[in-house]
């Protein structure tokens, strides 16, 4: 009877070990599922951030609906005196809009007409 009560004990023990790793595993795996369904409480659309990437003070957006180049600064011609354009764009500043041998980045720091021939 003895033995029967220490047998009992031990099962007793480890049904409670048994139970706890059981609940910790449920608690585990639940917490995993609600963290990957709130991946993003965010229900609303992206926010978007157009840009211009040849820096001539069009953005791409309007450039595509224009037909013009979104990677071509001197695209479309800008007019004489301009200063829309981005002065830290190196792709504006690598262009030779006025096609004179001088880079847009020269003529900015000479002082002269980026567009003008």
């Amino acid at each position: 009877m003895f033995q029967n009560n220490k047998k009992a004990q031990a099962n007793h023990r480890n049904f409670r070990f048994l139970s706890g790793r059981k609940i910790a595993g449920t608690i585990l795996v639940a917490s995993m599922i609600l963290f990957a369904a709130c991946g993003s409480d965010d229900s609303e659309a992206p926010i978007s951030v157009d840009v211009d990437t040849d820096g001539d003070g069009i953005l791409d957006s309007k450039e595509i609906l224009d037909g013009t180049s979104k990677t071509n600064p001197c695209d479309p011609k800008p007019n004489s005196g301009y200063t829309g354009y981005d002065s830290d764009n190196t792709i504006w500043l690598g262009a030779d809009c006025d096609i004179d041998g001088v880079t847009n980045a020269e003529e900015l720091a000479n002082g002269s007409d980026s567009v003008c021939r």
